[in-house]
């Protein structure tokens, strides 16, 4: 009997480990592609043209308030909102699409940010029953907003801007779901290139 009981504690233990450790190891694989996909965003970013970020910065601060208002655009708002084309930053990601159907193609789609306004994407993160006619994605939704300051100092001749990417993430791990923030920020300076 007394056998028995440590069995079952000791079994107890160890199942309760082992939910703790899987619970762990998903919230890691959240937190480390939504990291990625941000750092890639981040990269886009520092790879455009320094007169086309302050382009948008200036039209960023023209529409500030109407940009201000705005709820997190969907991926075809901005094809008909004419001031969101001029506070856009044209960057792009891997096509995951929303009906939970593997892109075929798995080509760079235009997937572009802007300043000042939220922007939602869905991120894949892994396919599950690869190779079979009904493999299904598991994406994560993500938001990202581009914030931009001018730190341009006319004394000095220096030409900077100081760009925050701010993201949150869905976590969804044995159905329960949560929102994360995080962002990356960096300098970036008009240098010029030979």
């Amino acid at each position: 009997m007394i056998g028995m009981s440590i069995l079952v504690i000791v079994a107890a233990a160890t199942t309760s480990a082992v939910f703790v450790s899987r619970m762990l190891a998903e919230s890691s694989i959240y937190q480390n592609t939504s990291f990625t996909v941000a750092q890639g965003y981040v990269e886009q970013i520092k790879s455009i043209e320094y007169v086309l970020l302050t382009n948008a910065l200036d039209n960023y601060e023209s529409h500030k308030g109407t940009v201000g208002g705005w709820d997190v655009l969907s991926s075809d708002a901005y094809q008909t909102n004419s001031i969101a084309e001029k506070v856009m930053l044209d960057t792009r990601s891997i096509d995951s699409s929303e009906s939970g159907v593997a892109s075929e193609t798995e080509f760079e789609t235009r997937a572009p940010l802007y300043i000042g306004a939220w922007v939602e994407r869905n991120v894949l993160i892994d396919i599950r029953n690869p190779g079979e006619n009904n493999q299904h994605e598991l994406l994560m939704p993500m938001r990202f907003k581009v914030e931009m300051t001018n730190l341009s100092d006319t004394t000095e001749n220096v030409d900077a801007l100081e760009i925050t990417l701010l993201y949150s993430y869905q976590t969804n791990i044995r159905g329960d779901k949560h929102w994360y923030d995080g962002e990356l920020r960096f300098v970036r300076c008009n240098a010029p290139t030979f």
